[in-house]
């Protein structure tokens, strides 16, 4: 747990090497602490979150490591790979997470809602905002209701009885 001139040489020769990836990849092996946050901070942000991501089998316990220092400020980089990806488990991955960050990513996730026409990129954002907790009092949901997909209307409905209930 101990920082000093020593760990930030490795930690700069990893970075030169291009071994970022495997650096973040040991740092969920180790003990919370002071050096690891510290190293981690380093790493956290949405260049390398994006970067992560994109690969064709994503790291989730290396990406839960940037996340735990990024938090919220995470919730562009998550929608934008949520919304390109073509891999079902990335895609699963990346829902779950943007669940756990709670209703706070409700602004974001209700703008890219209004911008997008794409059915699973709709049904995705009210899948994240049912998950995350969200308030919906911003969200035209009769819209959604009336949809031409009916996964789309599903996961409106849904949304609207989790909302009534809460």
């Amino acid at each position: 747990g101990a920082v000093g001139p020593a760990l930030w040489e490795a930690v700069q020769a990893m970075a030169v090497n291009d071994e970022t990836r495997e650096l973040v990849a040991m740092l969920k092996r180790v003990p919370d602490n002071r050096a690891s946050a510290m190293i981690a901070s380093q790493f956290a942000n949405p260049q390398r979150l994006g970067s992560l991501l994109r690969e064709s089998e994503p790291d989730f316990g290396s990406i839960d490591v940037l996340l735990t220092q990024m938090g919220a400020t995470a919730t562009e980089t998550l929608l934008e790979e949520l919304t390109a990806s073509s891999s079902r488990n990335t895609r699963r991955g990346i829902l779950d997470r943007l669940a756990k960050l709670g209703p706070g990513i409700a602004p974001a996730v209700t703008d890219r809602l209004l911008k997008e026409e794409r059915w699973f990129v709709v049904r995705n954002m009210l899948h994240v905002l049912r998950e995350a907790g969200c308030a919906v009092e911003n969200v035209a949901l009769p819209t959604f209701q009336n949809h031409t997909d009916a996964r789309v209307r599903r996961e409106a409905m849904l949304l609207l009885f989790k909302d009534a209930f809460a």
